[in-house]
Formats: structure tokens, sequence, C-alpha cells
């Protein structure tokens, strides 16, 4: 009996403590009234659901509760008997909390509730916990049905959902306007043990008028979401959604993650919507302390963005501002190359309306340091991308600093990628301004590695390979960028377009800073003008234009032998483009090439349509290298078609430096394209400085060029072209390149122009150093002052200052000057007036050659027109004496023949009754030049054509010039035969040497002529 009670007694003590743990009291409800204690929060919510509470409801977790079922909490006054104002759920006691569930649902569902606050407090020992370590469609908390006004705040929310749709923190559909105006903060939202969530937040709404809109989510700890198969994001707001804010969170992996399947995974992520405000979050490292490296491992096509967003263009605008995305390390099988690439930043897509730093700038990887942001591809060319935009709509991405990318692959035959900003759709306007793109640390903006990729790297600062309607992109700063990789295609360029053709786009590229951009690729040529080295590249577009950048230090350091090229601005396919006011210097090219030139370029036209306007520029190159390279200041290579009409205006070229061997020429301004086939677009050159001040080595070094190492070509370069230049050689014989050498005037005589220019004139720059040159030349008289001519495109130099600089102290100031700035300096004219005329052609035997409107005759210093100083015309037979004798018939040398008129353009008669002998024949060939002077103190005298004149005055010359001629000819008659027959003059043929037409073009004919054809001819087409 005693053993039989015993037993009974032990057993009673055992079920009395399995029903007081079963229904232990962990959560206390009350309104103001009695607290009623829960074992679950679950019981209380369905407590409150039936208006057990009501006003201001406190729900205090003072245990740990295990919830078996989803603890739904429904709207107030929804019909089932719940009434109350709000509902505050905190822990209690001092202790660490739990709310936990391992079912497949929603441990707490917010079921059309509002104005409830779940706050764990942290503080007074207090902490609360939110666990669902349930996977599939589940979450921690979940808010449908309209629930509004909600926070959930400094707790710590836990899950392991495995699945695409769903979150730790789930919004859900609404019914009527959706789930609206909720609080998410200060929390710590991550995986519930080792199972890791496919995404911390998502929501995804009912459609576009029952939105999810005005959520916030803010200063939460974002971490250890993951799928090795599917994609998975930080934050996810997916469809229907909109205006939320989402501000100083932190995203990032405490451990590395191996992925098994090619998928683009995000930090947040937003597909729908507009009026987002994205501000202050940090996506990336291994902890919230910014600890450690956030890191993406595995042999899949894994690509990776910090903030994605596809929203809309309507009624706001998004704004991203102030957040970071660094320390990012991403091994990946892929190879995109556009777009996002394979690890982007901060990533705008679709009809997106977008500011982004505007107010507030965005980190990409750091203002220091290398390595911040790592892609190691196992594909070509896997490319890192600062922030893309491949929005239509309108986006503006200012004052950002994107620093520290790098994509290199393990493998040397594998090149890596790396654009700081891409405008990769066609936007209908992107404004890019006030960025740092690269930041102060030397190649810290790098593509491949050096001394091992054997590759190509492609490395670009701001690239738009897909044309907008309207792009400005201006002030930023793109700096210590490197393409390591000796490969045949890769590349480094500051601000680049599309190759496309025939855009109407309205580019303007203005005031950036471009430096420091190193390539050792071994790319060649420069199809679409597009080199190992570009500083800026204007491919397309309209009325483009290219103004008030710097560009320095650019290099390609591969000593190959390869023809490579480095330019600083470079045209190809534009129309009506303008290249104005740049300074470009330091530009180096190790090439070693010794047969086709490598050529280091401050401005390159590769082609266009219609015309360039290059204006204002300041170049310097060679200073510091002296290894055999072709500097060209301004190079017209138009190896492509359509080829513009070139005018090149009021620019200063300074090349200097010692080439300490090489055959290789530099120039200052260049026709050509070091082609066997002459180079024929036309070109004007006026008010320029070419000063070419190179030295050394076997090779050539001319201010001026027309296809060198071809036959030049007068097509597009005829007479007046090229005036009131300044051409500087530091050898006197290789002034100008014209088929051979030319002195300047060897220059003037074969190409019918610059005898408004000068050569040989000292020049003190501010600082050549720095492509600062502006004129320093004090007080000392200098042609330089007011040596241009008037042109109506160019009204202002390169600081914006009147031409002619107003208010002069020094003098100056009556016409331009010449080069890029206009400066305050002492005049002084020691040039003869600038003469200009067509050549006489054949004429007839008669008693005068009557010249009207001639020629032009222009001075600073205005033309002597006085009876007596007026401009002359000097004519001779050939066969008669070069000397100056008399001005008779009895007299054997120069007659000459006093302008009729006292402006331009001025008259002459040709007497032939003064030429010795006192009359012309058919067959005599009459030598002639013009002289003219000018009223300068000096009193000038010059001479067209110039090449071994001298004289003190029109009336006082010692030696003539190599002079120009014509022919004097019979009447061609007025009927003529061709073929064999009895009729004279009777011609063989039309085309051959002695046929019609040679008789025609060297004879003068007054009349119709009547060919009469008497009998077969052979045509050879030897003269048209």
């Amino acid at each position: 009996m005693f053993k039989k009670t015993t037993i009974s007694f032990l057993t009673m003590i055992a079920l009395l403590f399995l029903s007081s743990n079963s229904f232990a009291q962990n959560v206390e409800v009350s309104s103001g009234g009695p607290v009623t204690s829960y074992a679950t929060i679950g019981a209380a919510f369905t407590a409150i659901n039936t208006g057990a509470f009501t006003g201001a409801i406190t729900v205090n977790i003072v245990g740990n509760t295990t919830e078996l079922a989803s603890a739904s909490l429904d709207s107030s006054g929804n019909g089932t008997g719940s009434n109350y104002t709000s509902v505050t759920v905190q822990p209690s006691g001092g202790a660490s909390r739990t709310i936990t569930g391992a079912f497949v649902g929603h441990l707490i569902n917010l079921n059309g509730a509002d104005n409830v606050t779940i706050d764990g407090l942290n503080t007074g020992g207090n902490t609360l916990t939110i666990s669902n370590t349930a996977l599939g469609v589940s979450s921690a908390i979940r808010f449908i049905l309209d629930a509004k006004n909600n926070t959930a705040t400094n707790c710590t929310i836990t899950g392991s959902t495995v699945n695409a749709n769903a979150g730790v923190i789930f919004f859900s559909t609404g019914s009527a306007t959706g789930n609206d105006n909720n609080i998410i903060s200060n929390n710590n939202i991550s995986a519930a043990g080792l199972n890791l969530p496919q995404n911390c937040i998502f929501s995804s709404g009912s459609n576009s008028a029952v939105d999810n809109s005005g959520n916030s989510v803010t200063g939460n700890n974002i971490s250890d979401f993951f799928n090795a198969s599917g994609v998975s994001n930080g934050m996810l707001i997916s469809g229907n959604n909109s205006n939320w804010t989402i501000s100083n969170n932190k995203i990032f992996q405490s451990a590395g993650r191996t992925y098994t399947n090619g998928n683009t995974h995000n930090g947040i992520s937003i597909s729908s919507g507009s009026g987002y405000t994205i501000i202050g979050n940090t996506v990336g490292y291994a902890a919230s302390g910014g600890t450690g490296t956030y890191t993406m491992l595995g042999t899949s096509t894994t690509r990776f963005i910090g903030i994605n967003i596809s929203a809309g263009t309507t009624p706001a605008a998004s704004s991203i501002q102030g957040n970071t995305v660094t320390a990012i390390s991403l091994n990946t099988l892929s190879g995109a190359t556009g777009s996002n690439g394979v690890l982007c930043g901060i990533n705008i897509i679709g009809g997106t309306n977008a500011n982004v730093g505007n107010i507030t700038p965005n980190i990409i990887g750091g203002s220091s340091g290398t390595g911040l942001l790592t892609a190691v591809p196992t594909s070509n060319q896997g490319t890192i991308v600062g922030i893309n935009s491949s929005s239509t709509a309108t986006v503006v991405i200012q004052n950002n600093v994107i620093g520290g990318l790098t994509s290199s692959s393990s493998n040397a035959a594998l090149g890596g990628g790396l654009i700081g900003i891409n405008c990769s759709g066609a936007a209908a306007s992107i404004t890019i301004s006030g960025n740092t793109i690269g930041n102060s640390t030397a190649e810290n903006m790098r593509g491949g590695t050096s001394a091992f990729t054997t590759a190509s790297s492609v490395v670009t600062g701001i690239s738009l390979p897909s044309p907008p309607i309207i792009a400005n992109i201006s002030n930023n700063t793109i700096q210590n960028l490197v393409s390591y990789g000796t490969g045949n295609a890769g590349f480094v360029r500051g601000i680049s377009t599309s190759s496309a053709t025939g855009s109407t786009v309205v580019y303007t590229f203005t005031g950036n800073i471009i430096t420091n951009l190193s390539t050792n690729s071994t790319l060649l040529t420069i199809p679409n003008g597009f080199a190992s080295v570009n500083g800026i590249i204007l491919s397309i577009g309209t009325a483009s234009t290219v103004s008030d950048n710097t560009i320095f230090n650019l290099s390609n350091t591969n000593t190959g032998t390869g023809a490579y090229y480095v330019a600083g601005v470079t045209l190809s396919f534009g129309t009506n483009a303008s290249v104005k006011r740049n300074i470009i210097y330091n530009l180096a090219n190790a090439s070693t090439s010794t047969i086709i030139p490598p050529v280091a370029a401050g401005i390159l036209v590769r082609s266009g349509t219609t015309s360039d306007t290059i204006a204002n520029n300041m170049i310097t190159l060679g200073a510091g290298q002296t290894t055999n390279t072709s500097f060209i200041g301004i190079m017209c290579n138009n190896g492509q078609v359509p080829n513009p009409t070139n005018l090149i205006y009021n620019n200063t070229v300074y090349i200097s430096g010692t080439a300490s061997s090489g055959a290789l020429p530099s120039m200052g301004f260049y026709r050509g394209d070091f082609g066997v086939t002459a180079i024929t677009m036309t070109t004007i050159v006026k008010n320029n400085v070419f000063d070419n001040a190179r030295t050394g080595g076997t090779g050539k070094h001319y201010a001026i060029a027309n296809n060198y190492g071809a036959t030049a070509s007068s097509i597009g370069w005829i007479a007046g072209n090229s005036e009131n230049n300044v051409l500087n050689s530091a050898s006197s014989s290789t002034v100008g390149y014209w088929t051979t050498d030319q002195s300047f005037a060897g220059w003037k005589d074969i190409t019918y122009c610059d005898y408004s220019s000068i050569t040989a004139i000292p020049i003190t720059y501010t600082d050549a150093a720095t492509g600062n040159l502006r004129f320093n030349m004090g007080v000392t008289p200098t042609q330089l002052e007011s040596g241009g001519t008037t042109l109506a495109s160019v009204t202002t130099d390169i600081d914006g200052f009147a031409r002619p600089k107003p208010a002069p102290v020094n003098g100056g100031g009556t016409y331009p000057d010449f080069g890029a700035s206009e400066s305050d300096m002492v005049p002084i004219d020691l040039n003869g007036p600038a003469i200009s005329y067509g050549l006489i052609i054949p004429g007839i035997v008669a008693a005068n050659r009557t010249l009207t409107g001639f020629a032009t005759i222009v001075d600073n210093s205005n033309v002597n027109v006085a009876p007596g100083t007026r401009p002359r015309v000097y004519y001779k037979k050939s066969t008669d004496a070069n000397a100056f004798a008399g001005n008779t018939s009895g007299d054997n040398g120069w007659k000459w023949v006093e302008a009729s008129n006292a402006a331009n353009p001025f008259n002459f008669t040709i007497d032939y009754t003064k030429i010795f002998g006192g009359s012309v024949s058919a067959s005599n060939v009459i030598q002639y030049f013009v002289v003219a002077q000018d009223l300068s103190p000096a009193a000038n005298v010059s001479s067209n054509p110039s090449s071994g004149f001298l004289g003190t005055s029109v009336a006082a010359i010692t030696s003539a010039p190599t002079p120009n001629s014509y022919s004097v000819v019979s009447t061609f008659p007025s009927v003529v035969y061709l073929g064999s027959g009895a009729g004279v003059p009777n011609y063989s043929s039309f085309s051959g040497a002695a046929g019609l037409f040679n008789a025609i073009n060297t004879n003068v004919i007054n009349s119709d002529v009547t060919v009469i054809v008497q009998n077969n001819t052979v045509e050879l087409g030897t003269i048209s």
C-alpha cells in the first residue's frame, strides 16, 4: 500500500510540472486596466482581436515564447471585436526575450493591423529576438491587407526562408491601399541558425493602385542572406511598390558565400514604382563595424549589384544619396562587359528617373586605397562597374566618388574590365557631373595585373555606349586609371562615346579633369578613332562640344614596336563638333617602332560630317620623353569617311624635349595619316601658334605639315586657307613639310598660304610644364600682339576675354592675338603685308593684261596705298634679264605697274609695251610677282612669291623672288578638225598629249568652237 501511494505521488508531481510548463505566462497584456497573462503572443493577439483589450494596448514579453502558429493581429474595428488605437510589443523584466517559431508561415502576422510598435528596447538588459527557423514561404514578420503605420525597431529578426518571393520581413499584398507607412528600424535582420534566408526583406504589392508605399527601412544591420543556386537579396522591393525610404542600413556577409549557379545577387534591389529615397546605406564588409570583406566564391557566372533600382518616371524621381558600396570581393565565371558588368556599385535600369549623389556623394570603393571592390573573373574582361545607368528617362549622376576598383583574373590569358560610370541606356537626358572617378592612390582603378596579364584589359572612366538624347558630362575628375595587358585590343579611356554612326545626340563634355591614364596595350589601329589611350573620344553626335577640359599624363608604356596611338581628344563621325578651350599636356608613348610612327597627339580628328571647329586649345607635348615618338599637336588624320572641313583656329601648340635617337618626325599641326595616299579634306588654319622646339634624333621637327611621306595635295588646302599663324621650328629648314622639307619662304611659295604668318618668334610661356601656354612676354615688344585676323566664329579666348582684349595697358589690342590666349603685350610689326591672289592664267597677244579684283593685301599696320608706294606687280619675259634696270621698253629686266585703286581687292593693268622690246607674242612666258609695303615705322615690305626676295620698299628691290608665270597664247580658232584629213588645224585625238583638249587647256577661247570630226580616233584618256 505504501509503495503504490509513493508512485502515485511522484506521478502527480510530474503531471503538475508538465502542466505548469505548458501554461507558463510569458506575455502580459494591458490597456490601462488589469494585466492579463498569456502563454504566447499568438494568444495575446487573439484576445486583442476579440476586443478583450481596447485603446492603447501594451504587450510585454516577460518570457520566451514558442509559437506553433502565426501570431496574427487584425486591424482595429474590422468586425471581429478588435478596437484599439495602438499596440506596443516590447520585452520586459530586464532580460533577453525571444519569440520563436519553426513552421512554414509567418511568425508575426500584421493582418491589416495599424499603429503597432514592436520595440526590442535594447535598454536595461531588455532585448527581443523574433525568429522563424522554417524554410519555404516563411517570415518572422509579415505585413498584409493594408497594414499601416507600424514599426519594428531595436529587435533581432531572423529567418531561414528559402523562397525567391518571401523574406525574413515580408510586405505582402493589400486590399484597398496597400501596406503603407511602416517603419523597420535599428534591427539586426539575419539568418536563423545555419539556414540562410534568400531575402532578408521582401515586398510585393497587389497592383499599381494598391501598392506598398511610404515604408521606411532605416538603421538596420542586414546580413547573411544567401542562396547557392537562386537570386538572393539583402532587400528586394519587388512589384507594386513606391516611395520607400531606405536609409543608413548596413548590408554585409559575415562569411564567404559559395555560389553554384549563375545569378545576379543584390544588396538592395527595387523593381517597381517611383519616388524612392535611398540614403546613407553601406553595402559590403563582413561585419556591421566595417571590418572584413564581403566575399563571394564559386565557379559559376555569379554577378553582384550593391544598389539595383528599376523604378518609374512619375510622380517623383528616386534619390540615391550618401551610400557606400565597398569591401566586396567576387570570384566569377562571368565575362559580362556591358551594362552592370559582373560587379556593380549602383545600377539604374528601366525607365527610372533618378538623382544619384547630387545632394550627398555616394562612395563606390573609397576615396583612397586599392582593391576596395575586386572582381576575379575566369572569363575574359569580366567588368567591374562603379555606377551604371541603362535608364531611358532622366538621370543625374553627380558628386559621387568611385575609387579602388580592380578587375583582374588569376589567368594571365584573361583580361580585366572596368568602367567608372556607364551610360548603357538611351536616356532622355543624362547628366554626369562633379564625380571623382579614381581616387588619389596611384593605379587604384585597375584592369589586369602588371607584368602578368597577356590578354587585353579594357578600362574606361565614363562610358556612353548607348547614345542618349541629351548628355551633359561636366566637371568630373577621372584619374589613376590603368589597363594592364599586352593584348592587341586593350585600352584605357577617360570619357568614351559609342562607335555608332548617325546619332543626333548633343553631347557636352566640359570642365573635366582627366589625368594619369596608362596602358601597356598593343592596340595598333585607330578604328573609329578608338586608340590604345584616349582622354576623350567623341565618336557621334550633332553640334556636340568638348570644352574647358584639362587632360594630362596619358601614356602607353609598352616598349614594343607597334604603332600605338595616345590621344588627348579624338573626334570621329560626329556632325559639327567643336573642341574648344581645352588644356592638354604630357602625353607619352613608349613604343619603339621605327617604321610606322607611334603617335602622341593632343587632338586627333579621325572623321566627321560637315565641319569640326578646333579653337582656343593649349597643347604641350614632348617634354621629358627622349624616346622616338611622333608628337603631334593637332592631327587631322581623317582616315575614315565621311570627312569634315577642319577649322583650326587660335590654338597654341608647344612641342619640346630632345629625342635621343630615331628618325620619327614631330609636328605642331599635321594633315595626314602617315600613309602613301594624300589626305585631302578641307583644312582652314588661322591664328594658331605652332611652336615646335623639339630637337635630336634624325627625325625632322615641323611646325606644320601636309601628308608626310606622301606627295602633298592642294585639294582642300588652297591659297589662303592657312594664314596668320606662328610657325616656329627648331630648324629654319623644317618649318613645314609639303612633299619635302620646307623653309618658311618655301612653305609660303608652295602652299600659297601663310603670307601673313610669322616664324622664328621668341615665346615665353607662363608655365609650360603644367600646360599653361599663356604668353608671359612682359614689356618686350613682340609680334605675338595683335598678329591674328578677325574670325567671326572666335570672338573670345580660352579665358573668355574678348578678341582683341579690351583696355590694353601695353599698347596692344588692335587685332586678335595669335594662339589660345589674349594677352596685353607691347606690339611690334616686323612683317610686310600679307599678299594673296589667284594665279594668272594664259592670255592672248595684246597690248596689256587687265587684272581686276586681283590681289587681297592686308597688314595690321595697314597697307601703304599712297601713289608711288602702292602695291605693285613686277613682270618680264622669262628670257629677259633678272635685273631692275628701268621701267621702259628699252630696259632689259623687270617692269612694274602700280595698283590703280587704293583698297582691297587691288586692280592692276600689265602694260606689255613696257616689256623689253615693246611687245609680246604667242609662246612668250611672262614671269611676275606682287609686292606691297605697310605703314609701320619700319615700312616693312613683302612679296608673293617670297622665296629669294630682298627689298626695302616697293620701289627698291635688290633681289627678285622665284616668280610665278603664265603664257601668252594665240586666240583659239573658231573651227578645228579631228582625225586624219585635209582640215586645219587638225588634231589626232581628243585626249592625247597633242590632242584637242590639251590645245584648249593651253590657249584662250574667245568664241564658240566648232569641232569637225573627219575620221576615227583612238582615245587614251591622257588629257581631260
